[in-house]
């Protein structure tokens, strides 16, 4: 198991006069995996943006207690982090296999660089993309996307993963498969932070939080 914690301390975060997050505390440690549920509208994907250290926002970061700056957030960000989007990002002039590989091209770590070939097998065969490997992005379904979005995101094996609605566009079968993918990911001493409107996710959480009016409460 890793030793990467990740502590937010009393964060903010407001568009014009709208305020999103308010004095939100949280900590993350190894092993943990987070579902934070909420309303439509109350923050939930600009909290992982903030986690996510693509956003600005008031407040303290710490990794392993160590304050974060800001000229410091891209490693983090290429180092640590790993992100499932809800808009999926994935390069349409690509084919499925390149775009999975793409973070091996900003990777620092030359053994993911040297071992990354069985780390691919094994992911495309778990999300049941091996067909997919030779098409252009831009002609997949949404549920075809979102399991290429999820290999790529584990491609670099993040200290944390954010997943941003990762099983909402696809079917019950593919969503437990994704669930049981993440399970395994923290088990292996990962952590996972899952934005969700699929309350039945919560029973593979070990914390549960619910956002709203600007703040993260337990569930």
């Amino acid at each position: 198991m890793n030793d990467f914690k990740l502590r937010l301390s009393h964060i903010s975060k407001s568009y014009g006069t709208n305020q999103v997050l308010k004095d939100v505390s949280l900590e993350i440690n190894p092993g943990e995996f987070i579902v934070v549920t909420g309303p439509s509208g109350s923050g939930k994907s600009t909290f992982l943006n903030v986690i996510g250290l693509t956003d600005d926002f008031e407040g303290s970061y710490f990794i392993n207690e160590r304050k974060i700056k800001r000229s410091h957030y891209p490693k983090i960000r290429n180092k640590h982090i790993g992100f499932v989007f809800q808009l999926y990002y994935l390069l349409p002039g690509m084919n499925v296999k390149d775009n999975i590989l793409t973070p091996l091209i900003y990777a620092s770590r030359k053994d993911f660089k040297n071992n990354h070939k069985e780390r691919f097998k094994n992911l495309v065969q778990r999300l049941g993309i091996e067909h997919l490997l030779d098409k252009k992005s831009d002609v997949l379904s949404g549920g075809e996307k979102q399991r290429v979005c999820i290999a790529r995101a584990l491609m670099m094996e993040p200290d944390i993963l954010l997943a941003d609605e990762p099983t909402g566009a696809l079917d019950e079968n593919n969503s437990d498969e994704v669930i049981d993918i993440f399970r395994n990911y923290v088990n292996d001493g990962h952590s996972i932070i899952m934005v969700t409107h699929n309350k039945a996710h919560k029973c593979v959480a070990t914390k549960t939080f619910v956002l709203e009016n600007g703040g993260l409460n337990d569930a």
